[in-house]
């Protein structure tokens, strides 16, 4: 009777062994498949801007041609089609006194794209420059900066963003850990069940 109980506790130890090994060999295969085999899903188009440059250029007639740079980087890994809508707001009145569109332009994944607007505005005011850009269609970042022509000069240092585009939802397979978890518990419930057998 004694060699019986050895035999059948030994048996179960086997087993247990066993199936803990096949659990874990399950996980890590599916983590070597999941990394080498099943290609890796591209993140959405993100864009941000840079930095932004306001030159004042070609002063005439009480007019200053106001150059904007704006240097635009998409983080995602897909490609997105956009432009820039810019607008220059007189401060004291808050009524626009100029507005200009950019071109549509496709900007790579994981690329950095310059753009160049041009605003025809008094050259005697203070100007709050709002951009809007575009990806798809829709309207993703929004930003502004400030001019004032009384002091002159350029500088990029003013502008801000005030809307990001949001960050993109990505599937970053979360199967494994879920995965992981749950075959362990259902090895120790496993384990648990046979000993308990045994014990009987």
């Amino acid at each position: 009777m004694k060699k019986r109980e050895k035999m059948n506790a030994t048996r179960a130890v086997i087993l247990v062994i066993m199936i803990l090994l096949l659990l874990f060999s399950g996980i890590f295969g599916w983590i070597l498949i999941d990394e080498y085999v099943i290609p890796e899903k591209k993140t959405s188009a993100r864009l941000d801007v840079e930095e932004v440059y306001f030159v004042e250029n070609d002063v005439s007639q009480g007019k200053t041609r106001l150059e904007v740079f704006v240097f635009i980087t998409n983080d995602g890994d897909e490609d997105c089609d956009s432009f820039i809508r810019a607008f220059a707001i007189d401060k004291d009145t808050n009524i626009a006194m100029d507005d200009t569109t950019t071109s549509i332009v496709e900007i790579n994944g994981q690329t950095s794209h310059e753009s160049q607007l041009d605003l025809e505005v008094p050259s005697d005011g203070r100007y709050r420059v709002e951009l809007l850009i575009f990806k798809n269609d829709k309207i993703t970042v929004k930003g502004q900066g400030f001019v004032d022509l009384n002091l002159g000069g350029s500088g990029g240092s003013d502008y801000r963003t005030l809307v990001e585009d949001p960050q993109s939802e990505v599937d970053d397979n979360k199967a494994v850990p879920f995965i992981g978890p749950g075959l362990m518990v259902i090895a120790i419930l496993g384990a648990a069940l046979i000993f308990r057998r045994w014990r009987k």
